[in-house]
Order: C-alpha cells, then structure tokens, then sequence
C-alpha cells in the first residue's frame, strides 16, 4: 500500500545512461510532476534537455549504496530482506521526508538509475504496489555511452548494466510494471506515448486536459542519441536484456519465472571498479 502524505506515481528506472531521463521528461509533459525546480541537477552536454531528477533523492540513494558496500559505478546486491534491516530505519525515515519535500505533489512520476538496485528500500518508502517502467537499451549502447562521459572501461559497465537491470527486474515482480525500449520510445514516439497513457490510466493516473503529446515528442527526439551498439552483442548482458525486451509492454503483476542469472564474471568486475574506478567527466563545451 502507499504511504499517506506521498501521493502515488510512477518509478522510472533503468541503467545510467539508458534513457531514464527523456523518459522521465515525457512523462512529466503528459501529466506527471518530476521534482521541484530547484531540487533538479541542471541540463548538462549529457542530457542537454534535463535530467528530471532529484538532487536530494540521488545523494540520499547514494549514501544507501555506500552503506551496503558499492557506489553507483558498482552497485552492490544485498539479498534479500537487506530494507527491513532495522539499521535502515533512521534512513526509511529521512527518505519519507526528502521525498514528500522533492514530489509534493498527488501524481509524480520519480527516476534514479541508482533505484534499479533500492527498490526493497524504496518499497517499504513508497509502498510495495507503487507501479513502474523499466527502461531498456542496449547493453554496448550504455557502455558507449559511459565510456565518453566517465571514461569508464567497457567491463565494468556491461557489469553496472546486468547488475542494474536484474535487480530492477527481480524486485518488480508481482508489480505492475510497464517495460519498454528506449529505441522503440524514440522510432514511434506517438505510438510509445499511447501506450504509456494506457499504462497510465491502469495504475490509477490521470494525464494532463487535454492530453497533448506535443511536449512528449520533443523530448523523444532521436537526434539526441549519441551512441550506439557498434560490436556484437556481450554474451551476458545481452541475454538479459534479450529477456526483458522480449516482454516488452504492459504487465499488471510483472512475472520473473526465467529470469536469467547474472554472470559469473560480473561480481568480480563490479568488485574491481569499487577498487579500482574513480569515474570522471568530460566536458565538451
């Protein structure tokens, strides 16, 4: 059930640099509310429309990830049961509050790629039947992608990637969840937002009147994508998201039966970017 005082909305989540945050901005052009102004990290030469995302809330989940052992280059996996850990309690608490402060709002829609791998935490915020949209894109994508912006070493974000992606699907189960591709998103924007209105309308959301995917679109603009898959596909990660792409669209209680295990080598990768990686950013204006 949803907590009093939060409202209800819509989870956006996906790896880094999957597209959470055009999804995020189309969302909020067809009727949800991203977080207050102020609390929003600025459009930058990576996301040059925005990223519709709490600054509050992003250091919240990060101080969360230190706390179990990783960092948002190396997301940790708990187990099970890790949110209800009493020492999490003070943390449940300051979550609540930072939450109602950046979504004051009845409807929201709220992303942090770092959730991918909090959503017990955030269950137990929010409410466990709080529904989602899981964010696809292909894994060498990412990793193109988070090569120019952190100079990170193709294995660890493949690794980020599998990581990031299972665990938002695993801890969405038996969740209404829509899954969708950030290139579908992009090659038939208006069929896409349809779709996502449909959703919508499920979970209990209303959309904008009248509803007008004119904001929607422009945020879906395919000229914004910088990178693209240009080697074969990783055997691992590609799996996964091979899984998740063949359940594309909407599931009123997301089924996981066949979910593929992680790989055997993505836990050492992970374990040696905690070790090892300091990402940096490179500036290109």
């Amino acid at each position: 059930m949803q907590r009093p005082g939060l409202g209800r909305g819509l989870i956006v989540v996906g790896p880094h640099r999957s597209g959470t945050s055009a999804v995020t901005g189309a969302l909020e052009a067809l009727g949800l509310h991203a977080c207050r102004q102020d609390d929003r990290f600025p459009p930058s030469a990576w996301n040059e429309r925005g990223y519709y995302e709490s600054r509050s809330l992003a250091i919240l989940d990060e101080t969360l990830l230190h706390h179990l052992g990783g960092a948002w280059w190396a997301p940790p996996d708990p187990g099970p049961n890790w949110a209800r850990d009493e020492g999490f309690g003070a943390l449940r608490l300051e979550a609540a509050r930072l939450f109602g402060e950046a979504h004051s709002f009845d409807q929201w829609v709220w992303k942090d790629p770092r959730a991918c791998v909090l959503l017990p935490f955030w269950d137990l915020v929010l409410g466990a039947d709080m529904p989602r949209l899981i964010v696809l894109r292909e894994p060498e994508a990412i990793a193109a992608s988070l090569e120019a912006r952190n100079q990170m070493p193709r294995e660890f974000a493949i690794a980020l990637v599998e990581r990031s992606l299972r665990l938002a699907l695993r801890d969405s189960a038996e969740r209404p969840v829509m899954i969708t591709a950030y290139e579908d998103a992009l090659a038939d924007a208006d069929a896409w937002c349809r779709q996502v209105v449909a959703f919508m309308h499920q979970v209990g959301l209303s959309t904008a009147e009248p509803t007008s995917f004119d904001g929607a679109l422009d945020l879906l603009d395919p000229g914004l994508r910088h990178h693209r898959p240009e080697s074969e596909r990783n055997r691992s990660a590609g799996w996964l998201w091979q899984w998740a792409y063949e359940r594309r669209g909407i599931h009123p209680s997301l089924a996981i039966h066949g979910l593929p295990d992680e790989a055997p080598e993505t836990d050492a990768n992970i374990r040696l970017a905690a070790l090892t990686f300091t990402p940096v950013t490179r500036q290109t204006r």
